[in-house]
This record gives structure tokens, C-alpha cells and sequence, in this order.
């Protein structure tokens, strides 16, 4: 599959928004009080907070596999990937 701007544009965009919902569920939850009536609403939370993360795992494992030529890419051109042939 060949990655054109527009599908690395709307993977960064994913990425930006499962980051921004982890980051919101995860200061509201942390927020709120314990206990009391608002133990469902943690509960949902803590629920879109865990599938977020799972989501970004999954986009993140997608965008280093797309990346994976230009990152051999450069690693190579610092030193970093792969031996050297002239080095015994």
C-alpha cells in the first residue's frame, strides 16, 4: 500500500485525537471524587480511557510499520542500523 500525504496526514490527525482523549479522560477521572454518585461516570471514563489506549497502541504499531523504510533510512545514514563492512 503506498502512503500518499493525505492518509500520513489523517494518521497524525488519529494519533492527535486518541492522544487528546487519553489525556482528557485521564485528568477528568483523576479530577472527579471518589465514590459517591459519580462512580458510573469514573467507570465510563476509565472505560474510554483503556479503549483509547488500546486504539493508540494499534494506530501507533500502524505508523512505525509504514515509517519503517525512512527510519532504516536514516539509522543507516548515522551508523545506527545494520554493521558496517569495512570494520572487521
Amino acid at each position: 500500500m503506498k502512503i500518499t500525504p493525505r492518509n500520513r496526514w489523517r494518521m497524525q490527525v488519529l494519533l492527535f485525537l486518541t492522544v487528546a482523549v487519553l489525556a482528557v479522560t485521564g485528568l477528568v477521572n483523576w479530577l472527579l471524587p471518589h465514590g459517591g454518585a459519580l462512580r458510573t461516570l469514573r467507570h465510563l471514563l476509565r472505560w474510554i480511557h483503556e479503549g483509547a489506549a488500546i486504539g493508540f497502541l494499534a494506530l501507533m504499531a500502524i505508523h512505525l510499520h509504514f515509517q519503517m523504510a525512512a527510519l532504516r533510512r536514516n539509522l543507516r545514514r548515522f551508523g545506527l542500523w545494520g554493521r558496517d563492512p569495512d570494520i572487521p
